[in-house]
């Protein structure tokens, strides 16, 4: 529960929907996913009329638990087939980051990630495709292995880490990327969050932002890291929390909504 008041991008998410939820004299609870084995099932039995589901493992116990309940669903940043959701296109705003970066001379990379499933963390290589039950992540990552295959970028010699989603993570991430395999010129992060600990680590080490390292992020919640400003990914979280309770209360199709999103280039890349 505590990283809907951590994170600035479900900050934002949540403050769009209890906007449109006070505009339409209705409740909003927060159900959290709990990680003990206990009270697994206890808040999904609240009395509600409908679900918003944040971007989590597909196969979570609390996802399929909720589906089992057969009340109106509408998804954040996946897709169920049955029910409508919320999204930017991720498959194609990750394509124009790597494709960017590749424009800009860069050969060798290195990728910031949450989780591809529950307690998987590490550094592996980008030749395999990269499977799991995260699907933000899946879509993003094998996005850029698209971009990397379709320009003959080795995949072999481009490194992904997946770790805990914070800053901290993010710079110890970085460290890990960088001294392992010194080769790599640019880091393509999963969110801001990350990409802000990838800065803090090369100010740290003075490598030179972006002449050694170019570094991107992804939610424009930081436009600005230290005094340099980050090339990201902007999308308006707000937006998307009030189109879910929308489309939550809309009695009509299926709808896969598509917000708009945009690559702002700034110094890190």
């Amino acid at each position: 529960m505590s990283y809907v008041f951590i994170d600035s991008h479900d900050i934002k998410l949540m403050r769009g929907i209890a906007i449109r939820c006070e505009q339409q004299n209705i409740n909003l609870v927060l159900i959290p996913l709990q990680k003990g084995n206990a009270c697994q099932t206890a808040s999904l039995t609240t009395l509600v009329d409908g679900y918003i589901l944040n971007a989590t493992y597909n196969n979570a116990a609390v996802i399929q638990q909720t589906l089992a309940r057969h009340l109106p669903i509408v998804t954040l940043d996946f897709q169920l087939p049955q029910y409508s959701s919320v999204s930017i296109d991720n498959t194609c705003a990750m394509r124009d980051i790597a494709t960017y970066l590749i424009q800009k001379g860069h050969r060798h990379f290195g990728i910031i990630a949450f989780s591809s499933g529950p307690g998987v963390q590490g550094l592996r290589h980008l030749e395999r495709p990269i499977t799991g039950d995260n699907a933000l992540m899946l879509t993003r990552v094998n996005a850029c292995r698209e971009v990397f295959h379709e320009q003959a970028i080795p995949l072999n010699d481009s490194w992904l880490c997946e770790t805990q989603h914070d800053e901290h993570h993010g710079e110890l991430a970085a460290e890990a990327l960088l001294t392992t395999h010194p080769q790599i010129t640019a880091l393509i992060c999963l969110s801001d969050r990350f990409a802000v600990g990838a800065v803090n680590y090369c100010q740290r080490n003075n490598l030179p932002i972006p002449q050694r390292v170019a570094i991107t992020g992804f939610d424009n919640m930081t436009p600005e890291v230290n005094g340099i400003g980050l090339t990201t990914i902007a999308q308006d979280a707000e937006r998307k929390g009030e189109i879910a309770v929308e489309l939550l209360l809309r009695n009509g199709p299926i709808t896969h909504y598509a917000l708009e999103y945009q690559l702002i280039v700034r110094e890190t890349a």
